[in-house]
């Protein structure tokens, strides 16, 4: 799990431009897709600015595949 949540933080670099599709646990929410560009990144989590507002997204749900990152 560690080794997992380290590649995430790898993975992305502030300025970078991804997409990210959530995987809601809750069978009955939405699944979205957000893109935009990584304004903020530390030990935790990075922080999507989109077009008209910020998104903070946490590694621990990429290791989960709860969150996709493209």
């Amino acid at each position: 799990m560690a080794r997992a949540i380290e590649m995430a933080r790898n993975r992305i670099q502030l300025g970078d431009w991804v997409t990210i599709r959530e995987h809601p646990l809750n069978a009955r929410s939405n699944k979205r897709t957000i893109s935009g560009q990584v304004i903020y990144k530390n030990d935790s989590y990075f922080t999507i600015q989109a077009k008209h507002y910020r998104e903070a997204f946490s590694f621990i749900h990429v290791a989960l595949g709860q969150v996709e990152i493209d």
